[in-house]
């Protein structure tokens, strides 16, 4: 079980690199091309859509993938289909209804082009996550690697070949990408969607088990985007926001890349492998070290070379801001990377309450962090996240711990 969990885990991470490589590299392209400025509005568009595909897709990933691989494929496919596109459809349509209320919060004009890019990249990373997803409930990790690779491929070769000019371009670069992907990874699956049915008892069951999720990850990604507009609305506005971004890039890689390989647990605890608490545990620890490895892969060579990466982006974003921020995103993906990995194994076990009270307790705490400061620079915002997944983090050891005696 424990080479299984090997062969799994590089595989995602394979999937993850190939997939956040070309994103990152994207990114490269768009914050060289825009003003820091023109940069911070970008972000807190790509943020927002962000948001609403995290709080779906934290919902429904980890069930879709524990559905999908402790029942037959072809019987579940469907009802998993059917829930995500009634999300798909139903957040788009609020976005579309309430989007000038929502882009006066993020302090952006009120106008209907920057609410269709929203729900664009909303739907499209959506699409794209729901695919990844049950390819990797079926546990088919190279049919994702490939479709990550040819998508990565194509994408920055249409970056290379067109002026990024403005924000709408650079949106449209990111939409492209999860097109490419959602489009690939369908035509891997076609021949068990062509096969399938779904019933109003199976798609109602999930949607049954994903409550709490949607609550958990509501409170989560709000904390989250919540902070990030005061800090768009604060002093140094957009500009301070830009350069949180820079930082939070290599962050967002670890995060996704670690964040993925704790998914090759679930299967593992869903049917196909679960076993005895003790092999379960050994599973955990496995997955420990695997991921700890990773993080240092990235981040020692990160804090090491810092000022030379960090001058990629551009001599705009090479400041004692942006370099005080990178040794602390790396501690902020560590105490993810625990939290994805124990949030796994709650939800393996059928402990949903914890996942629940984890958010719970990294939100209040965020809060009164909030109220006592504020967030006035990219320093406090980052601050905020070591708070959140710090206190969430505990909760789940806690429980781990009594859970034992």
């Amino acid at each position: 079980m424990v080479k299984k969990l090997l062969e799994s885990s590089l595989l995602i991470l394979l999937v993850s690199v190939l997939s956040r490589g070309a994103i990152f590299i994207l990114n490269v392209f768009i914050v060289r091309a825009l003003s820091p400025e023109q940069y911070g509005q970008f972000s807190i568009i790509k943020s927002t859509a962000s948001t609403l595909e995290g709080v779906v897709s934290g919902a429904l990933g980890p069930i879709t993938i524990k559905e999908v691989a402790k029942k037959d494929n072809i019987d579940v496919l469907g009802s998993v289909f059917a829930v995500n596109l009634i999300f798909i459809v139903s957040i788009s349509t609020i976005m579309i209804v309430f989007g000038n209320s929502i882009l006066e919060i993020v302090n952006l004009e009120a106008d209907y082009f920057s609410l269709v890019l929203i729900v664009l990249v909303f739907a499209t990373t959506k699409g794209s996550t729901m695919l990844q997803n049950i390819l990797f409930g079926m546990e088919r990790y190279k049919s994702s690697a490939f479709s990550g690779a040819f998508s990565s491929v194509i994408t920055i070769l249409i970056a290379l070949s067109i002026e990024i000019d403005g924000i709408d371009v650079a949106v449209w670069l990111v939409a492209i990408y999860y097109i490419l992907d959602f489009t690939i990874k369908f035509l891997l699956i076609n021949s068990c969607f062509n096969k399938i049915t779904s019933s109003i008892f199976e798609i109602m069951n999930i949607f049954k088990s994903t409550n709490i999720f949607i609550i958990s990850m509501l409170i989560s990604s709000a904390t989250f985007w919540y902070s990030r507009t005061l800090l768009a609305r604060s002093e140094g506005g957009f500009e301070e926001l830009a350069f949180f971004d820079v930082a939070f890039q290599f962050l967002t890689v670890i995060m996704i890349i670690t964040g993925s390989t704790t998914s090759a647990i679930l299967p593992m605890l869903s049917g196909k492998g679960g076993g005895c608490r003790r092999s379960e545990m050994k599973l955990i620890w496995t997955s420990i070290i695997i991921n700890m490895v990773v993080i240092a892969i990235f981040s020692i060579p990160l804090i090491y070379f810092s000022k030379n990466i960090l001058l990629i982006f551009g001599s705009e974003y090479y400041n004692e801001s942006t370099i005080r921020l990178i040794p602390v995103i790396c501690l902020v993906a560590l105490l993810f990377t625990g939290n994805s990995i124990f949030n796994k194994y709650a939800i393996g076990r059928g402990k949903n309450w914890i996942v629940f009270l984890s958010s719970s307790v990294g939100c209040f705490l965020s809060v009164l962090y909030l109220l006592d400061t504020g967030i006035a620079n990219s320093i406090q915002l980052a601050n905020l996240f070591i708070i959140f997944y710090l206190s969430s983090l505990s909760v789940y050891l806690i429980e781990v711990y009594f859970g034992k005696r």
